[in-house]
């Protein structure tokens, strides 16, 4: 949603359900609401932030205590080439009740260095 110009609103509300073949794996149903904002800085970067309240997260019919998360990040427009970068924590070694998990949730609720992470893409247009 345009709240102004250069100023941007999203906003998201989903149902995810993963469901296991195997005993081992965990069956995991969530509700997560996500906002997040985004304005043009410069002419030549669009900053943005968001963040993430799970509603309803369930796995094995047990309820998860999943705190809200957010993330940064920015674009810096480079003629006909976009950057993109993100920057946030990914729980590095983490892993669900079953074990089988390891890295697949890329929030935690605590910030440390083991589990910082960043990741960045280029788009080019022709």
């Amino acid at each position: 949603m345009k709240l102004a110009e250069g100023f941007r609103l999203n906003y998201m509300a989903s149902l995810f359900r993963r469901t296991a073949d195997v005993v081992s794996a965990s069956n995991i149903t969530g509700v997560p609401l996500t906002m997040g904002m985004e304005g043009d800085v410069t002419s030549w970067m669009t900053a943005r932030g968001g963040f993430t309240y799970f509603l309803l997260a369930r796995q094995n019919g047990q309820t998860l205590a999943i705190a809200t998360t957010g993330r940064i990040g920015a674009t810096f427009h480079l003629g006909k080439a976009d950057l993109d970068w993100v920057w946030g924590n990914g729980a590095a070694g983490a892993t669900g009740t079953s074990g089988t998990e390891a890295n697949s949730n890329i929030d935690a609720q605590v910030m440390d260095l083991n589990g910082i992470f960043t990741a960045a893409s280029l788009t080019y247009r022709w």
